[in-house]
């Protein structure tokens, strides 16, 4: 597709995608980590495999992607769109989020709720995670996926991506890299504390991500 032709045109490198295995078979949750670029759903959408990638959905902000515009997250994305006025709680949308799981795909979340250029332990995480968790009965894992470069390439604010740099008279790709984490389980015990340890452990992931 246009995406994915687009994205030929970059320099991606895949670590960690064993850890995929464990959740061919069974739905889970991709955490992106940090959500730095619009390219950012649209690389864990390339780099899975395609038998996965076809039954990915992801958590959108509706402020952004809703009206005239959800047609053109469409194009590259299936959507569920988040409500994001102040203290609004996004039951209905979280349980759509849920239904789809519980038909055997995959849900994608940037737990940031938008783009960012903070220091990595500058990001908060919105509470979403443990809403969508309790409300599947904690029966599907959250796997991180860490993103390093997309914002090289489609940083916040730039109208189109740019693939190339110029350096030593010459054109280069530039190097984005994708990385995924061990699947993460929870149970009933651990209500509450459940956004708190996904965020911690992708900053630990990320420091430890070896681009």
């Amino acid at each position: 597709d246009v995406i994915a032709s687009f994205l030929e045109f970059t320099d991606i490198h895949l670590y960690g995608q064993e850890n995929l295995d464990g959740v061919k078979a069974t739905p889970a949750i991709f955490v992106l980590f940090p959500h730095t670029s619009h390219l950012d759903s649209m690389l864990v959408r390339y780099v899975l495999p395609k038998e996965m990638r076809e039954k990915l959905y992801f958590l959108a902000k509706e402020s952004y992607w809703g009206g005239s515009k959800r047609w053109l997250g469409q194009l590259t994305n299936d959507l569920i769109l988040l409500p994001t006025e102040k203290n609004a709680i996004p039951k209905e949308a979280m349980k759509e989020a849920r239904d789809v799981l519980d038909r055997g795909c995959y849900i994608g979340i940037a737990p940031e709720g938008t783009r960012s250029d903070k220091e990595i332990e500058e990001r908060p995480f919105l509470p979403g995670i443990d809403l969508l968790i309790r409300l599947t009965n904690y029966r599907y894992p959250i796997v991180p996926v860490l993103l390093h470069g997309p914002a090289e390439v489609w940083p916040k604010g730039q109208s189109l991506p740019l693939p190339f740099i110029y350096r030593d008279h010459m054109l280069e790709r530039k190097k984005i890299s994708v990385g995924i984490g061990p699947a993460l389980y929870f149970s009933p015990q651990e209500k509450g504390a459940i956004t708190a340890y996904v965020r911690e452990k992708c900053i630990e992931l990320y420091g430890n991500f070896d681009t």
